[in-house]
Order: structure tokens, then C-alpha cells, then sequence
């Protein structure tokens, strides 16, 4: 399982997402998101992240700025993530949750090592339809 921080951009507010490889699913604080996001009402589910549970009702397309290239992800809306600590990496609270499921579509890979993202995949997205 890897980590790794990086400020992306969401309508151009700067959000600090965690693209974590331990997470399938997506997550967005609902303080965090920007005015004008469309959110959809959904049945409530319970998701557990972290050490938290959450009823999770709401849903939402977030359009992602991230190092000049352009993609569209969907996200769940939850109160806090990480229960609204600031990790020591970064001292800012995470207001995103990138998960693998997302990771995996857009083609983002992590490399620990550097403690970077491997955006090679994205820069390179083509798009076949039949």
C-alpha cells in the first residue's frame, strides 16, 4: 500500500488530495468542495474509512486540474477525513481521498519511491469508442 499527497485543483480552489492505493473508493469533505459542484442525493450507504464510519448520502463529479492535465472523477461527500487531523507530511487537513478505483480509470500510477505520481498514463490517455 502506498500514500502520496499533491495539491490538485476542483473549479480552481486548490484541494490537498491523498492518493491512497488502501482505498477503493473516492472521497471528498463536503467543506472542501467549491461552489457550484452539482451533488446527487443517493441511497445512504456506510462506508468505513480510516477509523471512521460514515453515512454516506450524497455523491458528486468534481472536473480535476491536476499538473496541467484535465479529467473528471466521481466522489463520495463525507464530514472529514482521517477525523480532520492534519498529517505530519503535509500540516494541512486532507480534503480529498483519491482512491485505486479512480487511480485505475485515469490511469495514475504512484511511485513510492520518489513519493510522486506517475501521470505518464494520463498525459498519454487515448480514447477508443465503437
Amino acid at each position: 500500500m502506498s500514500r502520496i499527497f499533491q495539491e490538485l485543483d476542483v473549479k480552481e480552489k486548490k484541494l490537498l488530495a491523498l492518493f491512497d492505493t488502501g482505498s477503493d473508493i473516492t472521497y471528498v469533505t463536503k467543506e472542501s468542495l467549491p461552489k457550484g459542484i452539482r451533488c446527487e442525493k443517493m441511497r445512504e450507504r456506510t462506508y468505513h474509512l480510516a477509523s471512521e464510519t460514515h453515512k454516506i448520502t450524497e455523491s458528486c463529479i468534481l472536473p480535476i486540474k491536476l499538473d496541467g492535465q484535465d479529467f473528471v472523477i466521481q466522489a463520495f461527500i463525507v464530514n472529514s477525513i482521517g477525523g480532520g487531523r492534519k498529517p505530519a507530511e503535509t500540516n494541512r487537513k486532507i480534503d480529498l481521498l483519491f482512491g485505486a478505483v479512480m487511480m485505475e480509470e485515469w490511469d495514475i500510477k504512484l511511485d513510492p519511491k520518489r513519493k510522486k505520481l506517475d501521470l505518464s498514463g494520463l498525459e498519454k490517455r487515448e480514447f477508443l469508442s465503437f
